[in-house]
């Protein structure tokens, strides 16, 4: 059970870390918003989601299975450029979205260490 706690606080903060990155990238569309040359970028979440898949923890049920690769590497998420123009109404819609996902996500975290806290004061009592 330990393992698998640690794993939900590590994923939430990992999410939490692509948000910071996409809130940057949404601030920096915003901010040049008014430059000719510049086009949308936006945080490439697909490919995250491909190499999320890949590092996928596997366990060797049978002394025969080949072993799992491990992968813990942590680096910033691929940007892509869009092609487009800024769309400002677009930007602050995708900045509100990204701003109530991370709330959402800073809340998950204070609820499970409320309930760790709880469970933590009730054993020494």
């Amino acid at each position: 059970m330990g393992a698998f706690v640690r794993g939900i606080e590590s994923k939430l903060v990992d999410r939490m870390g692509l948000l910071r990155q996409a809130s940057r990238v949404i601030s920096n569309n915003i901010a040049n918003a008014n430059v000719p040359s510049y086009t949308a970028r936006r945080v490439d979440f697909s490919s995250i989601l491909k190499g999320e898949q890949m590092k996928l923890e596997l366990r060797r049920t049978h002394p025969g299975h080949i072993s799992a690769r491990s992968t813990n590497g942590k680096k910033d998420a691929p940007v892509r450029d869009t092609g487009r123009p800024v769309e400002l109404d677009e930007e602050i819609v995708r900045m509100t979205e990204n701003s109530m996902e991370y709330q959402t996500m800073v809340e998950l975290l204070r609820t499970r260490f409320d309930l760790f806290s709880k469970i933590i004061s009730e054993r020494v009592d």
